[in-house]
């Protein structure tokens, strides 16, 4: 039980920090493109390239560990 509060708390950490940073840009610029230039550029102000790259960095460290978990029955280990 305690693999899975830790996978947990690092998901819900995460979430936090796309919900901040991310979810605007996503939604506005890339899936429905409701904004124009100027405030496009104020969003992506926000963002930090290491973020980015530590977020999808456990985005995939953890579909591979689910993956492992699912197929092969590897048990995770949370260093996330």
């Amino acid at each position: 039980m305690d693999l899975m509060r830790g996978m947990r708390k690092a998901v819900g950490h995460w979430r936090k920090v796309y919900e901040a940073r991310y979810r605007e840009i996503r939604h506005k610029i890339f899936a429905h493109k409701s904004i124009d230039r100027a405030a496009a550029d104020t969003l992506m102000a926000n963002t930090n390239v290491g973020a980015v790259r530590e977020l999808l960095g456990f985005l995939h460290a953890l579909y591979q560990s689910l993956s492992q978990l699912h197929i092969n029955g590897i048990t995770p280990r949370c260093r996330m």
